[in-house]
C-alpha cells in the first residue's frame, strides 16, 4: 500500500549531498526550497541564510542576491 500524499505545507529535511541540508516544503508545485518560498526569489537569484545555518528559514535570516553577490560573501573577494 502506498503512503498518503503529503498536504501543502508539509515539510521533510533534504540533505543536499555537499554537506548541507535544507527543509523543502510541498507547495503546488511539487517540493520546493522553503528558503526559496519564504523570499519569493526568482529564477537567477540566490538565497543567503545570513547566520549561515541553512535550517533557519526565518525572514530576517534570509537575503535573496545575485550568484556573484553570493559567491563574494562565502568566498570572499577575488582578484581579476
Amino acid at each position: 500500500m502506498r503512503p498518503a500524499a503529503k498536504p501543502l505545507g508539509s515539510t521533510r529535511i533534504h540533505n543536499s549531498g555537499r554537506g548541507n541540508f535544507y527543509i523543502l516544503e510541498k507547495s503546488s508545485d511539487g517540493w520546493r526550497y522553503q528558503h526559496r518560498l519564504r523570499t519569493s526569489a526568482l529564477s537567477g537569484e540566490e538565497v543567503h541564510h545570513k547566520d549561515r545555518n541553512s535550517l533557519n528559514n526565518a525572514s530576517e535570516n534570509l537575503v535573496r542576491l545575485t550568484p556573484k553577490e553570493h559567491r563574494i560573501i562565502h568566498l570572499g573577494k577575488r582578484k581579476t
